[in-house]
């Protein structure tokens, strides 16, 4: 992700000159490797703020726009406590409390987040049960994993935000395609 993040900015760097010029905006490549803090850290940094969070409090966009000012550019928060991410995810096996995810941010705006996945059907199933999910209403998604699932872990990047990070712009809605205006 990091690499892919690195190269997106090389190539738009080098490649498209004219269109930096139209924005004034010229890209810097982003120096490597991001800087990670945990989760733990992120509280840390705000509660010296008075935020008075705890462990397993979610964060809201007033939180990162803090940890935003501490961290400008790219920085991964790693860590996060297993009841904030969503029942695929995998909790550290030595943390149980802990999620095995990340989320790549870019000052306040997160732009990916990722993690590994859980594999195992009956996992899944009591991860399920322990959210009050209808484990029925996902029966297409869980026959897949009747026929063996490796261990396997994925990421989604928000291309509209990798734009805004890119580009300069600061309305999301100016690099969708087709953005939710009235």
């Amino acid at each position: 992700l990091e690499d892919l993040v690195l190269n997106t900015f090389k190539y738009v760097s080098e490649n498209c000159k004219e269109e930096q010029e139209i924005l004034g905006n010229e890209i810097t490549i982003p120096n490597s490797p991001f800087k990670k803090i945990t989760y733990s850290e992120a509280l840390e940094e705000l509660n010296r703020k008075d935020a008075k969070l705890e462990f397993g409090d979610d964060l809201l966009d007033s939180h990162l726009r803090i940890i935003g000012e501490n961290h400008p550019g790219f920085y991964f928060i790693t860590d996060w406590p297993i009841k904030l991410k969503p029942f695929y995810i995998m909790e550290k096996e030595d943390t149980p409390e802990i999620s095995e995810s990340f989320d790549l941010m870019y000052g306040d705006l997160e732009l990916s987040s990722g993690s590994t996945r859980v594999a195992k059907k009956s996992e899944l199933e009591d991860r399920m049960k322990n959210k009050g999910m209808k484990i029925d209403t996902f029966g297409y998604h869980l026959g897949v994993f009747d026929y063996g699932v490796p261990p396997h872990a994925g990421c989604g990047i928000g291309l509209e935000r990798l734009m805004m990070a890119l580009t300069g712009i600061e309305n999301i809605r100016d690099t969708t395609f087709y953005p939710r205006d009235v």
